[in-house]
C-alpha cells in the first residue's frame, strides 16, 4: 500500500494566553540548572502573547527574537499591537515558505538586487494589490513592518549591520503637515526604497475623518433620532445623551464609574461638571489611555446620579462582578455585564503578578467573555434603526462613534455663533474683535482631545463646504426653475 504524502503544514500564529519569559540558569553550589524569571523582562505575565510557528511546527526562530526583544525594549506591551505585528511577520514568512519558490528570509545577493528578499517580497505584495487581493494601505502596511522587523534584528544585536545595505537603499522625503498654529510646516523623514505609494485618500464631503470615517448628523436628523430613543431603554437614553452632549468616545462611556461623577468637580460659573478619566491606574478606558476631562453639562450629571442610585441600577450591580460598588461600571446590561470590558477589569480577573508594563487590550480568564461595544451595534442596526425606518424610510444609517463627531459639529456651530455675536456687540462699542476662528478651534480640539489641530480642523472644513453646497444647490435649484414656463406650473 502506498505511502500516504500528507500536505504541508501552513505557517501559523498561536497566542498564549498567560506568556512568562523565563531563563535557564544553572545553581553552581548544585550544578543543577533551572528556569527562572528572565531579569532584563522583570517578572510577570504577558496575556495574549503572539508566538510564530513555521509550517514544520517548529518555532520561526527569527520572527520571535524579534518580537521578545521588541518587547524588551518597549515601555508598554499592548496585546493588540503584537498580534498586528506577528500577522504581519506571518504574512512574510508564510511567503518565505511557499512551495516552489522557498526563500530564505538572509539570503541577500550582494550583486543580484531584486533577488533580494525584500525586493522579492515588495513584488509579490505589489503583486496582489495589481491582483485585486489586498488594497495599497495593506501592502503598504506589511512592507514597513518587515522593515522594521530586519531594522530591529540589527538595533538588537540580533544580525550585522552590513545586512541593512543590501535589504534597502534609504533615502530623505519632505513632509508638509499643519501646525498646532495652524501653520503649515516641513519635515525631513528619512524612507527606503521598499516603500508602496499609498493612493490619496479619497475625500468624501459627507464625512469628516478622525478615528475612521465620521458622518455628523444633521439637526433634523438629530431630532429623529431623539424622539425615537424616548422608547428606549434609560440606559440606552442616557448613553446616547453622554456621547451627542459630551463627545466622550464609546470606550468611555462605557467604562465610566459612579465614582468618577461623585469625584466630578463643579463649574458653578458654566453650570457643568469636569470629570477626569484616563490615565496610568484609572478605571475609565480613554484613546491610548490619554487622561481626560469630560465636560458633563450639570442636568445630565445630576440624571445619571440619579439613575445610578434607581432601584434597577442597584439589581443589576448586585449580579454583576463588582456588586454595589462606586467603583462598578455606570452602564451595565440587565445579566450585570459592562457593554465594554474595562482594561482594569481584565487585570483584575487575571493573575494579580501580572506585568506593570502591561496595558491589555484583550483577553480575559477563561470563563469571562470579554464584551467590545457588541450589543450597542445590535441596539442601532437591529432595534433603533428599523424603528426610524417606519416613519423615515429615507433616514441614513449611522454608528455610536458617528454620535461624537455629531458633538463635535454642534460645539463647533455654537462657538462659531456665539464669536459672531460677541465680535459683533464689541464692533458696536468701538472695540476691535478679540475672538477669531483660531480661537474656536482651539476650543474645539480640547474639547475633543484631538492630538492634532489639523483632525479639529476638518470640522471646519466640513462646515464650509455643507455650507457651499446647500447655497450651490439652491441657486442651481433656482436656474433650472428658468427652463420650466409659468403656464406648467399653474393649474386648478
Amino acid at each position: 500500500m502506498p505511502k500516504k504524502i500528507l500536505d504541508r503544514d501552513v505557517a501559523r500564529c498561536h497566542i498564549i494566553n498567560d506568556m512568562r519569559v523565563l531563563a535557564l540558569r544553572r545553581n553552581e553550589s548544585t550544578n543543577e540548572a533551572a528556569y527562572e524569571p528572565a531579569n532584563e523582562m522583570g517578572e510577570g505575565i504577558y496575556p495574549d502573547y503572539p508566538i510564530l510557528i513555521q509550517g514544520n511546527g517548529l518555532p520561526w526562530t527569527l520572527g520571535n527574537m524579534y518580537l521578545l526583544k521588541r518587547l524588551e525594549f518597549s515601555a508598554k506591551y499592548e496585546p493588540k499591537t503584537w498580534q498586528n505585528v506577528a500577522g504581519d511577520l506571518l504574512h512574510y514568512l508564510r511567503w518565505l515558505e511557499k512551495p516552489g519558490s522557498e526563500t530564505s528570509p538572509l539570503q541577500f545577493n550582494a550583486k543580484q538586487k531584486f533577488n533580494r528578499p525584500t525586493y522579492k517580497y515588495r513584488a509579490h505584495l505589489i503583486d496582489l494589490v495589481n491582483q485585486g487581493s489586498i488594497k495599497p494601505n495593506t501592502a503598504s502596511g506589511r512592507m514597513s513592518s518587515i522593515v522594521a522587523f530586519y531594522r530591529g534584528l540589527v538595533d538588537y544585536g540580533i544580525l550585522s549591520n552590513e545586512l541593512i545595505d543590501l535589504a534597502w537603499q534609504e533615502r530623505e522625503v519632505l513632509i508638509r503637515v499643519i501646525g498646532w498654529d495652524l501653520k503649515p510646516r516641513t519635515y525631513s523623514i528619512t524612507s527606503t526604497d521598499l516603500a508602496i505609494k499609498k493612493p490619496p485618500k479619497a475625500h468624501d464631503d459627507d464625512y469628516i475623518s478622525d478615528g475612521g470615517k465620521l458622518r455628523p448628523l444633521s439637526q433634523s436628523e438629530q431630532d429623529i433620532l431623539i424622539e425615537h430613543l424616548k422608547t428606549s431603554s434609560a440606559t440606552y437614553r442616557l448613553m446616547f445623551a453622554m456621547a451627542i452632549l459630551t463627545g466622550a468616545r464609546m470606550q468611555t462611556i462605557c467604562t465610566l464609574r459612579a465614582q468618577n461623577l461623585h469625584d466630578a468637580i463643579f463649574d458653578g460659573a458654566n453650570n457643568r461638571y469636569l470629570v477626569h478619566v484616563g490615565g496610568p491606574g484609572h478605571l475609565v478606558d480613554t484613546k491610548n489611555s490619554k487622561p481626560q476631562v469630560v465636560i458633563v453639562p450639570a442636568q445630565l450629571c445630576e440624571l445619571l446620579l440619579k439613575y445610578w442610585e434607581s432601584p434597577e441600577s442597584i439589581s443589576k450591580r448586585l449580579r454583576s462582578y463588582y456588586g454595589d460598588t462606586p467603583t462598578n461600571y455606570l452602564f451595565i446590561n440587565s445579566d450585570g455585564q459592562p457593554y465594554i470590558t474595562s482594561k482594569n477589569e481584565k487585570i483584575d480577573r487575571r493573575d494579580k503578578r501580572i506585568n506593570l508594563r502591561v496595558s491589555i487590550d484583550g483577553g480575559t480568564s477563561a470563563d469571562v467573555k470579554t464584551r467590545n461595544g457588541q450589543a450597542i451595534w445590535s441596539f442601532i442596526n437591529r432595534s433603533l434603526l428599523p424603528r426610524i425606518a417606519k416613519t423615515h424610510p429615507n433616514f441614513k444609517s449611522f454608528t455610536f462613534h458617528d454620535l461624537r463627531a455629531t458633538f463635535g459639529m454642534n460645539l463647533l456651530e455654537t462657538l462659531l455663533r456665539r464669536v459672531d455675536l460677541l465680535n459683533e456687540d464689541l464692533k458696536k462699542r468701538g472695540q476691535r474683535a478679540r475672538y477669531g476662528t483660531e480661537w474656536v478651534l482651539e476650543q474645539v480640539q480640547e474639547r475633543m482631545s484631538h492630538a492634532d489641530i489639523g483632525t479639529t480642523m476638518r470640522y471646519l472644513n466640513f462646515r464650509r463646504t455643507q455650507e457651499f453646497k446647500s447655497n450651490l444647490q439652491m441657486k442651481v435649484e433656482d436656474e433650472l426653475m428658468k427652463y420650466v414656463p409659468n403656464d406648467v406650473l399653474n393649474y386648478d
